[in-house]
């Protein structure tokens, strides 16, 4: 799109709909060093802005849990956790349920076994953060219980719910 002064201008959406002056294109003639020591700097403060992000975020999250929680320091069993990796995205991170704890030698919790799609995991409490939604099971008022059902040599969590309509359907099919 060109303007009457014949300079070329971008055409957005935005200027469309709000009827606004498109933006003007400049044209930035870089050489390849500039183009290459950018791209570096650029890189540079990705990683910088991740490992600050990584290191901040997480730690304060896991602080506010620490002072907000009444009496413990570790995730509570059937509470969803999210599990600390190096991948980039943080949706990349695996969340997971806590089905039990794991205890040292000495009777403290060293870790957590966690239930990631429908694979077991285990990982060291320094590893797992819980989320900033407490997301806990067999709470006050929770009808959503979970019972386990052994398939195949898996663990499936059902919903006590699901097992209870199971089991009127059995009596109703046996009655009939």
């Amino acid at each position: 799109m060109e303007s009457e002064t014949g300079e070329e201008k971008m055409l957005t959406p935005n200027a469309i709909m709000w009827r606004q002056e498109a933006y003007t294109i400049e044209n930035i003639e870089l050489d390849r060093d500039e183009v290459t020591k950018l791209q570096v700097r650029l890189n540079e403060k990705r990683q910088h802005v991740w490992q600050r992000w990584k290191k901040e975020y997480i730690h304060g999250l896991m602080e506010s849990h620490r002072i907000t929680r009444d009496e413990s320091d570790y995730p509570e069993i059937g509470e969803i956790v999210l599990v600390i990796g190096d991948q980039k995205n943080r949706g990349e991170w695996k969340k997971g349920r806590v089905l039990r704890h794991i205890r040292g030698r000495d009777g403290v919790i060293r870790g957590v076994g966690l239930l990631h799609r429908g694979n077991q995991i285990q990982r060291p409490l320094q590893l797992v953060c819980p989320l900033e939604i407490r997301s806990r099971l067999g709470h006050e008022g929770n009808t959503e219980e979970l019972a386990e059902t052994r398939v195949q040599g898996r663990t499936i969590e059902r919903r006590r719910a699901a097992l209870d309509a199971g089991a009127k359907i059995r009596m109703i099919a046996a009655d009939d």
